[in-house]
């Protein structure tokens, strides 16, 4: 996420260039606070995201800001924190304000987030780069927050779209255990109904098998009893 764009920046070095005044210096502190709960075996041929993704991310923009801010007397720094648990994202949280932050980004789950939130200050603002729960662009929106992460709902319309594109309509749809998985499901069944698409099975996933060992057995057996174009596995 970058905070000026380098289009934005090029006008505005035009601007002051342009103009005898000089401008003002600006000093953009930033807090990066991540807690992301383990989320348990992959499949063998699946590439697990960095677990400093997030951060490296942060750091790249700050970079970036700062290379062209420097021209504009802009200066921005990052402060993160990357806890073990909600109680240590929240705590960090609090020490960060009362050192002087008012903007943060975010990677957390939404429950942890909804937290925050809660204890955000009038002048805080924060970016969400880790949750995709629905419920926080709806009933759970709040003033201090904004969205840079697609919503379940957004992804699965893509999804949707791109099944009715390839006339893939009827799809088989499996549910794994977790609050996510859950919410992956429940908006891919609005997806499906928004784009045309028949949901001709609908099952939660009840194996407790290493699936990084066993894929290959376990799901054609589990997928057999119907006909379908498409598997989707939330």
């Amino acid at each position: 996420m970058s905070f000026l764009s380098r289009t934005a920046a090029t006008s505005l070095i035009t601007l002051a260039a342009a103009s005898p005044l000089q401008a003002e210096t600006l000093d953009v502190r930033i807090g990066y606070l991540q807690w992301v709960p383990d989320q348990g075996p992959v499949l063998s041929n699946v590439i697990p995201e960095p677990e400093d993704a997030g951060l490296r991310g942060a750091e790249l923009a700050i970079n970036d800001n700062s290379t062209t801010g420097k021209f504009l007397g802009q200066t921005y720094s990052l402060q993160n924190t990357v806890a073990d648990s909600e109680e240590a994202a929240i705590a960090a949280f609090d020490s960060m304000r009362e050192s002087g932050l008012e903007l943060f980004v975010v990677n957390a789950p939404a429950s942890t987030l909804k937290t925050l939130t809660e204890n955000a200050g009038d002048n805080t603002l924060i970016f969400n780069a880790g949750a995709k729960d629905d419920a926080l662009r709806t009933g759970q929106c709040h003033v201090n927050l904004l969205h840079t992460m697609p919503s379940y709902s957004m992804l699965t319309d893509a999804l949707g779209q791109w099944l009715n594109q390839r006339r893939w309509d009827e799809v088989f749809l499996i549910t794994g255990p977790t609050e996510a998985d859950k919410g992956w499901a429940d908006a891919f069944r609005r997806s499906a109904k928004r784009f045309g698409l028949e949901i001709v099975e609908d099952k939660p996933w009840t194996f407790d098998a290493d699936l990084r060992r066993t894929a290959s057995k376990e799901l054609p057996l589990f997928t057999q009893a119907s006909d379908y174009d498409a598997v989707v596995v939330a």
